[in-house]
């Protein structure tokens, strides 16, 4: 049979792809949407509780608003099972019309018919990514804090014991941290501060019973009150009253934020917040491996589809439903693969590279060859 070349971005292109655009919203919905219903109905008892502050009603719009933010975070982990969801449904309904076999019938190949999906797909791996990044600086701030307050019945967020390192790898303890009112940081307070740094053969403790920051995170200051500053020589002592911290010491809102986060909650940071941690904290495996595992993350979204589309789009008879199972099954070993290694690189056991690009360069090679090898 001869094949017809075809350029892309034709009218069939377009078809498809709008086929597959309209699969993927409603998967996403559909996705997102069970999931919300699931965790709000086992916790919405405990977030409705009074927190001595909030009528039930407020805390109600909370409750919603929570959701809300909470519903990008959701389609950016769920991403991968929407497109693999969203393909199957649209080779399905092409195979189901006709319209598969009438343009195989014509000369178009089985692999130049799907090129509009993968198209969609990487498309969608490089949206995920810069997505992500996006939502935890611009929303990940308000739906932290909200969640915070909704699990600890408190009107507002007060974080104890936090310990974070500072641009030079030195350990900062703080007592207590209360973030401002919005991601800049302005407003932000603490309580407790101790830290010391080694400058050769020189140690600098610093102290403060209390600070607030004043100005935007990364351009502000803390001003202290009870602030000082101790140099501690081979043969001298020095101590010195500080109004604020600058120089020396440096830490921001953010870096708080992050280090935060990176303990309580990792698999929430973003790739900027990952790289922070693991430029001030080398020798943790933990943030290195989440660093590379957030870039690998997103080519999930293709990695699934070359591994389920090819049994999908086999035509034997009497075996229609073995293909569909098949490709499911291999894109649940992906997974099963990708959390084994995952919890092997945070662990120490292989190294972060490793852990990250293993899954994905592995099963991607694997669908590369079964794509290339299926219906022609």
């Amino acid at each position: 049979m001869i094949r017809r070349r075809l350029a892309l971005g034709g009218r069939l292109d377009r078809y498809v792809a709008g086929n597959y655009l309209a699969a993927l919203a409603v998967a996403a919905g559909v996705l997102v949407g069970l999931y919300l219903i699931v965790n709000l109905a086992a916790n919405v008892d405990d977030w409705l509780e009074p927190d001595g502050e909030h009528t039930p009603g407020q805390q109600l719009l909370r409750v919603g608003a929570y959701c809300l933010l909470r519903a990008p975070f959701l389609f950016l982990s769920l991403a991968p099972f929407v497109t693999l969801i969203a393909g199957l449904f649209t080779v399905a309904r092409l195979k189901k019309s006709g319209e598969m076999v009438a343009a195989l019938s014509i000369g178009i190949s089985a692999r130049r018919l799907m090129a509009p999906i993968f198209c969609v797909a990487g498309l969608m791996a490089v949206g995920c990514f810069l997505g992500r990044e996006q939502a935890v600086a611009r929303l990940g701030f308000y739906s932290d804090t909200l969640g915070i307050e909704l699990d600890r019945h408190q009107p507002s967020v007060r974080l104890e014991r936090l310990r974070l390192k500072d641009r030079e790898g030195e350990m900062i303890r703080l007592d207590a941290y209360v973030p401002g009112a919005d991601p800049s940081g302005d407003g932000a307070r603490f309580e407790g501060l101790d830290a010391v740094r080694l400058i050769g053969e020189r140690w600098i403790h610093y102290g403060a019973a209390r600070g607030t920051y004043r100005g935007r995170s990364g351009y502000g200051f803390w001003q202290l009150e009870g602030g000082w500053r101790e140099d501690v020589g081979s043969d001298q002592r020095k101590r010195t009253e500080l109004e604020a911290l600058s120089g020396g010491l440096e830490f921001h809102p953010y870096d708080v934020w992050s280090a935060w986060k990176g303990r309580s909650n990792p698999m929430d940071l973003s790739y900027a917040q990952a790289t922070l941690l693991s430029s001030r904290d080398p020798d943790n495996v933990q943030y290195r491996t989440l660093r590379q595992y957030l870039l690998t993350f997103p080519l999930a979204n293709l990695v699934l589809l070359l591994c389920g589309l090819p049994f999908l789009m086999s035509y034997e008879r009497g075996r229609e439903g073995i293909g569909p199972v098949a490709g499911f099954l291999l894109c649940v070993f992906y997974f099963c693969a990708d959390f084994v290694c995952l919890n092997l690189g945070m662990q120490g056991h292989i190294s972060p590279l490793l852990a990250a690009w293993l899954p994905p360069t592995f099963f991607g090679s694997l669908g590369v060859v079964l794509f290339s090898g299926g219906r022609s």
